[in-house]
Order: C-alpha cells, then sequence, then structure tokens
C-alpha cells in the first residue's frame, strides 16, 4: 500500500503542474502581457511575439548602443491561420540636437520603409505589411553625443486576415447558394406544371363541342 501511494504523487504533481501551466497560458492570451526593451540595456537576437492584447515598449534613454545589438525585431502572432501586421506608434520622441534615428524594415539588409527622426514622423503611427516581420533599429547619426535623446515607442499587433471569419463567409456563401438554387429549381417546375395544366384545360373545352356535334342523330334518316 506504502508502495502504491508513493507512486501515484508524481502523478499527481505532474497533472497539477500542467494544469496551472494551461491556465496561466490561456490567461496571458486574453489579458495579454506587458514589457519594456531598452536599446543600450537589452539585447536579443530572437523575433518578439506580439498578440493582439499584448502592450510593447521599446525604449532609449541616451545610453550607448552597440553595433551588434541595435536592432530588435517583431512579429505579430495569434491564431496560426490569422495573419497580422505589426504597428509602431511613437508615445514620444526628443531628441533635440537630431543625433539619432529609427529605421523600420521588414528585414535587416532591406529597403527603410518607414523612418522616426527629429523632424519626421515623431508622432505618426506605423503599421508594416500583412504578415511580415517588422525590424527596428536605432541609428547614431553623426556618431556624436546622444546622451540628451528619449523616446519611447508602443509596438502592437493588428489582425489583418480574420481565418474564422473568412472561412463562415465562404460557408454562408455555399450555403445561400444551394438554398438559392433549390429554391429556383422549385419555382420553375411550379410553373412548368402550372403551365402544362392550363394547356390541358384550354384542350377539353375544345373538344367538348365536338364530341356533342357528333352524338346528335341524322335528321336525313328514311323510315
Amino acid at each position: 500500500n506504502m508502495v502504491r501511494r508513493t507512486s501515484k504523487k508524481p502523478v499527481l504533481l505532474f497533472y497539477l503542474i500542467t494544469s496551472c501551466l494551461l491556465i496561466f497560458s490561456h490567461v496571458a492570451l486574453v489579458f495579454g502581457y506587458e514589457t519594456t526593451y531598452e536599446f543600450g540595456d537589452d539585447c536579443s537576437y530572437f523575433t518578439k511575439d506580439i498578440g493582439e492584447n499584448d502592450k510593447v515598449f521599446l525604449a532609449y534613454n541616451g545610453q550607448t548602443v552597440d553595433s551588434y545589438c541595435d536592432y530588435f525585431k517583431f512579429r505579430g502572432s495569434g491564431y496560426i491561420l490569422d495573419e497580422y501586421s505589426v504597428c509602431v506608434t511613437p508615445l514620444y520622441f526628443n531628441d533635440y540636437d537630431c543625433a539619432i534615428e529609427i529605421n523600420i524594415k521588414t528585414s535587416i539588409i532591406g529597403v527603410t520603409k518607414h523612418k522616426i527622426r527629429c523632424s519626421e514622423n515623431t508622432i505618426a503611427q506605423y503599421c508594416g505589411p500583412q504578415d511580415e516581420t517588422l525590424y527596428i533599429e536605432f541609428k547614431n547619426r553623426n556618431d556624436g553625443d546622444t546622451y540628451g535623446a528619449k523616446f519611447k515607442l508602443k509596438i502592437t499587433a493588428k489582425k489583418e486576415y480574420d481565418y474564422n471569419e473568412s472561412h463562415e463567409y465562404v460557408v454562408g456563401a455555399i450555403v445561400g447558394g444551394v438554398i438559392g438554387g433549390f429554391v429556383l429549381i422549385v419555382v420553375c417546375i411550379a410553373i412548368v406544371c402550372w403551365c402544362v395544366c392550363r394547356r390541358k384545360s384550354s384542350q377539353g373545352r375544345v373538344l367538348n363541342p365536338t364530341q356533342g356535334f357528333s352524338a346528335t342523330a341524322n335528321p336525313y334518316v328514311v323510315y
């Protein structure tokens, strides 16, 4: 009995831990999470996945940014068949010396799609192409001091394609087409039947006088 009881404990513990992890993962998916990455302090070569309910910020406070760690990349995530775009919104961008700029691309060596600097796009939101990863790159424009520059960007995911809505629309269109086709066939059959019945009844009216005339006696019969 002691052996059986002790053998059950690891199994129960495993199920308990698994249940807790599933609960936490669902809560995070529904309510999202909030985090801040900072140029000069944080460095990551991995893509950051962002859900619709996540609150992700990218900040800078005048630190020195190394060339090998001067970008972050973000990708919208959620249901695997949905498609997202990543949006960047400046909450503030203070750079009185015009010492820095932010280049937004879809690949690290690609063409700059959007630029943020002291004289350009300091409050404008930019949303990248659908289903693309966005690279947000920090640049020191003059290779000088940047201690006076500060900014904070809000990074969000925007759903561009909803598979469920699209699938429901297609199914609805198919069902509607089938029902409409069935109704059209029924109406056509009803019209044909009505025409046939009307034709038969009109033929009957024409034949009745002829049949009556043949039934009368011949007035020239010789007695």
